[in-house]
């Protein structure tokens, strides 16, 4: 079969530029035109010539991981030297992933019945970039999201010991009791919690109507990794609209507690 220069630089350049944002992205590593540009020339012009090269399968190892190490040096420049160290590491991960992204659509095709063209490998490869890339930004979008939401742990004194349950902070949640907040209880954890009545209802408005729910106090509430409690808390129980997770109150005096915690 014969092989066109233009498509393995191509090939090359699509996969190592998907490297090289990724690793800086991941990394939190600063962009530069002229490091970007010394990379792709050198990752490129290796990658082209690393197969040519005849020599035993221990120093090609051994070529490649030294050509990372310079690649990974060129993208981050002059840094600490653990940073350096995770830098090198996402480096890998990032790399490994396109490879395996590339191949898993290789697989989903027929290009590998009787080998492959080219111009199909450099489809390939610009799919796997792609969806690797994505699913990587999804991921890293999910995250940030969850430490936007403040995300925490809670741990309810419970009937037979502590009850333990995911919690977050928030701030649209503006139900309020004797001018407290109120956090928002799933209601499959009221028979394992210790709680009392307080007697009294709330008015709870949502989007589609408005319900009434009675108003329980939490004896004690303490946060996973944190020493102190928080003792006789207002909270509702509810089903609908409420997942697995425990809704802390918003509001200014509220919020800072929690947060805080």
């Amino acid at each position: 079969m014969t092989v066109y220069v233009e498509f393995v630089i191509l090939n090359n350049l699509l996969a190592n530029y998907a490297v090289m944002r990724l690793t800086r992205k991941l990394a939190g590593l600063n962009s530069c035109k002229i490091r970007s540009l010394i990379f792709l020339t050198l990752s490129v012009g290796f990658g082209v010539l690393t197969p040519t090269i005849r020599v035993a399968e221990v120093w090609t190892a051994v070529i490649k991981f030294t050509l990372s190490c310079v690649f990974t040096l060129i993208l981050t420049g002059k840094i600490e030297f653990k940073r350096y160290l995770i830098s090198l590491f996402i480096f890998y991960v990032t790399s490994f992933g396109i490879a395996g992204a590339v191949s898993a659509v290789l697989s989903f095709t027929s290009f590998g019945i009787e080998g492959f063209e080219d111009e199909e490998l450099t489809f390939c490869i610009l799919v796997g970039t792609l969806l690797f890339s994505y699913i990587i930004r999804q991921a890293l979008s999910y995250l940030k999201s969850r430490v936007a939401r403040g995300e925490t742990w809670v741990i309810f004194e419970g009937i037979s010991g502590g009850v333990l349950s995911r919690a977050f902070v928030d701030t649209g949640n503006s139900i309020r009791f004797e001018n407290r907040g109120v956090i928002v209880v799933p209601k499959k954890l009221k028979d394992k919690i210790l709680c009392e009545s307080t007697n009294r209802e709330v008015e709870v408005k949502t989007l589609n109507s408005t319900k009434v729910y009675e108003v329980f106090y939490i004896r004690k509430m303490t946060f996973r990794g944190n020493n102190g409690c928080i003792v006789n808390f207002p909270a509702i129980f509810m089903d609908e609209g409420v997942g697995e997770e425990v809704i802390l109150c918003g509001g200014d005096y509220d919020e800072r507690i929690f947060e805080n915690n």
